[in-house]
């Protein structure tokens, strides 16, 4: 018994080695488990970052979409800048005056023509007839009639000349009237030719002056440089300020209604200059897109921007060389309002 018992155990183990092997040579050769590829999650499309909501949009698109970015440069801004209303004027009555008183003048001077020669005509007549009495008394006396009614008319058109030009002093002041007074004045030249216009600007009730230099604004149009003329001689019955006269280097049409810009008392705010391209407006205020990377822009709330030409000052909250879009903001803030797929149409991320 005790030899077939040996035997068997000897195989048993022998089996038991053959499968540890079989089971070894298995493992060890299994086919590893392949991890399932992940799929990277692209960045949101629209989030709140630092508080300000961003959009990213890729530079491929930026450059199909027509979307740039360039730096600020720094403005200055006139502290105590104020504004003003005014009117073109319409130019025909000056017009008018002038005619007129380039008829006057030259009436006097064809008066004076004649009692010229009718004053000559009675010093002739005068040396004949006390010279022995060359010619008759009758003859001498018609000529110093005839001298006395020139000179009459020669002193009514002298007059009627200086009544028109006290006109043109009354009406629009002695600036304006010199003008008027001189043919060959250029200023009145440009004015005929509707190179230069004059407005009346009605200043604001305390002002210490008129600016000699200003700027002034058509209603829809862009800003002129406008220079002093004169204390306008009539005033605005619909102001309570004194009314100036300004001539602008512009074929403003007559009546045209404009916002005169009266410079500060020389004080000067430090800001940037934003260009008008760069601003949009949401929920009634305005704004601009600040590039935080070159796929990022941040909508950021311009505090209290003060117009200027093409652009806004902006003295707060934006720095010089901080890039924004000035091409493209619109576009961007209608992809911030687009809502995302699948999702709920929310204008505003700040909604959620």
């Amino acid at each position: 018994m005790g030899r077939p018992l040996a035997l068997a155990l000897a195989v048993l183990g022998l089996g038991l080695m053959v499968l540890a092997a079989a089971l070894y040579y298995a493992v060890s050769h299994w086919p590893q488990a392949v991890a399932p590829a992940t799929t990277p999650v692209p960045p949101q499309r629209v989030a709140v970052v630092n508080g300000l909501t961003t959009v990213t949009l890729d530079v491929a698109t930026q450059q199909r979409s027509g979307v740039e970015a360039k730096p600020l440069r720094a403005a200055r801004w006139l502290v105590g800048t104020t504004h003003a209303f005014g009117t073109v004027l319409d130019l025909q009555p000056l017009i008018d005056l002038r005619n007129r008183y380039t008829t006057a003048r030259n009436d006097a001077a064809a008066a004076q023509a004649v009692a010229n020669a009718s004053q000559q005509e009675l010093a002739r007549m005068k040396t004949l007839y006390e010279d022995r009495q060359n010619v008759s008394q009758k003859a001498y006396q018609a000529a110093l009639s005839a001298y006395a009614v020139d000179r009459s008319k020669t002193d009514a058109a002298a007059l009627a000349e200086r009544n028109v030009q006290a006109l043109a002093d009354q009406q629009f002041g002695p600036v304006l009237a010199r003008w008027i007074a001189d043919d060959r004045s250029p200023e009145f030249d440009r004015l005929l030719r509707r190179a230069d216009v004059l407005v009346r600007i009605a200043l604001p009730s305390g002002s210490r002056g008129a600016p000699k230099v200003i700027e002034v604004q058509p209603i829809g149009s862009d800003r002129q440089r406008a220079e002093f003329v004169s204390v306008s001689a009539q005033a605005d019955p619909s102001a309570t300020g004194a009314s100036m006269i300004y001539r602008v280097n512009a074929p403003i049409p007559t009546g045209t209604p404009v916002v005169a810009i009266l410079p500060g008392d020389g004080q000067a705010d430090e800001g940037v200059f934003v260009p008008a391209s760069a601003v949009v407006w949401y929920a009634g205020q305005s704004w601009v897109y600040e590039q935080a990377s070159p796929t990022a822009f941040a909508r950021e709330r311009l505090a209290s921007p003060v117009e200027m030409d093409d652009g806004y000052f902006v003295r707060e909250g934006l720095r010089p060389g901080e890039r924004i879009v000035t091409r493209g903001a619109q576009l961007l803030l209608s992809e911030e309002q687009r809502p995302p797929p699948g999702g709920a149409a929310c204008k505003d991320p700040e909604c959620d």
